[in-house]
C-alpha cells in the first residue's frame, strides 16, 4: 500500500490485489490497445463519438451508482431492524450476532461513502476536451513491451501513460486508465533512445490470459483516453 495515499484516504478499506493478475492484463492491454496493430480499430470502438454520447454514458454510470446506494440502504435497513429487537444481554450467540451486524454496517457504510463520492464526480463532470486518436499514430508498433522488461522501464513506462487502478470493492474489479498526451509521445521516444532500454530483443512469451479485462471501455473495466496536452 502506497503510505501516502492510505493517509490521504484513512476511510477506505484495505484490499490485496494479486500483483501478477494485474501485470497480465496489463501486459495484455499494452500489447494490444497500446503498442498493437489493430490498437486503432479498438480505440475506435472504445471511444465516445460526441458529447452527447459522453453525456449519455456519465447518466448510465449514475444511474448504476445509484442502483448500488439503493441496495446498500436496503441492507442497512435490514441491518437497522435486527438490532432494533431486544437482545438477552446473557445470550452469548445473540450478542455475538449483533457485533457481527454492526461490523457489516460499517464495511456499508464505507461502500456508502465511496459510492457516493464517485455519484457526486460522475453528476459534476463536465464534457472533456475532444479526444485526439491521431495521437495513437504516432506511438511505435511494439508489441509486448512489458514481458521480460526490467522493473524500471516498467515504472517509466506506466508514469509515462498515468496508468492508475481504482478497486472497487463492491464488483471485485480493478478499473485501469492509461492517457496519452504529445507528452507521452516524447517520453517514449526517449526511452527507446535510451541505450539503457534493450528494445531490440524479442520479450519472453507472454501469457495468455483466460480473459483481457482492458478491451473494452463500456464494460467499466478499462480506457486508453487520448487528449492533447494543455497549452
Amino acid at each position: 500500500m502506497h503510505t501516502r495515499h492510505a493517509a490521504a484516504h484513512p476511510e477506505h478499506p484495505t484490499v490485496i490485489v494479486r500483483e501478477d493478475d494485474l501485470m497480465t492484463a496489463l501486459t495484455t492491454f499494452f500489447a494490444d490497445h497500446v503498442f498493437g496493430p489493430d490498437r486503432a480499430a479498438m480505440l475506435a470502438a472504445a471511444l465516445p463519438e460526441s458529447a452527447t454520447e459522453q453525456a449519455g454514458q456519465r447518466a448510465a454510470k449514475a444511474a448504476a451508482l445509484r442502483k448500488q446506494l439503493a441496495r446498500i440502504d436496503s441492507a442497512e435497513n435490514a441491518l437497522i431492524t435486527e438490532l432494533e429487537a431486544p437482545a438477552d444481554p446473557g445470550d452469548r450467540a445473540t450478542q455475538a450476532l449483533r457485533q457481527r451486524i454492526r461490523a457489516r454496517f460499517t464495511d456499508l457504510f464505507t461502500e456508502r461513502t465511496r459510492i457516493q463520492a464517485e455519484l457526486t464526480a460522475v453528476e459534476t463532470a463536465t464534457t472533456t476536451q475532444d479526444n485526439d486518436p491521431a495521437l495513437l499514430d504516432e506511438l511505435p508498433l511494439l508489441g509486448d513491451v512489458l514481458t521480460g522488461a526490467p522493473d524500471r522501464l516498467i515504472e517509466q513506462l506506466f508514469d509515462a501513460f498515468h496508468v492508475t487502478a481504482v478497486y472497487s470493492n463492491d464488483l471485485h474489479q480493478v478499473t485501469i486508465n492509461a492517457t496519452l498526451t504529445d507528452a507521452t509521445l516524447q517520453t517514449i521516444a526517449d526511452l527507446l533512445a535510451d541505450p539503457r532500454t534493450d528494445h531490440t530483443t524479442p520479450p519472453a512469451t507472454a501469457p495468455t490470459p483466460t480473459q483481457d479485462h482492458f478491451c473494452h471501455s463500456k464494460s467499466d473495466t478499462g480506457a486508453l483516453v487520448m487528449a492533447p496536452s494543455p497549452g
